[in-house]
């Protein structure tokens, strides 16, 4: 009992390694739990590398959409400065209207990422 004892304190500081290399069952729960040990290790690193994966794409995605709404947004402040017709004035102002929403979509874009 006192040596699955210094098996689990070993393994909760990430020391663990066998010490047994014989036929005793004690050598076999020591391979098994190296085995678990090492598994485990793997999918916590594959969780780590998926998750920054997540991270970039995300971070991506936001910087491919800033720039085309920053575009958008300064075109209609252009609009909003121009003389039209006016069956474009609604289009325009739905379009400037557009720009309230900036700062909502921005803080959830940088919120995701």
């Amino acid at each position: 009992m006192e040596e699955i004892e210094r098996m689990l304190d070993a393994a909760m500081t990430g020391s663990f390694s066998e010490t047994n290399f014989n036929e005793s069952r004690l050598s076999a729960l020591e391979t098994k739990f190296a085995h678990y040990l090492s598994a485990a290790e793997a999918s916590s690193r594959n969780v780590a590398q998926e998750k920054d994966r997540i991270k970039s794409l995300i971070a991506d995605i936001s910087h491919q959409t800033k720039t085309p709404i920053a575009n958008l947004l300064l075109y209609s402040e252009l609009l909003m400065e121009e003389t039209l017709p006016v069956v474009a004035l609604r289009t325009k102002r739905k379009i400037f209207s557009y720009k309230i929403q900036k700062p909502l979509l921005k803080r959830n874009l940088k919120k995701d990422a």
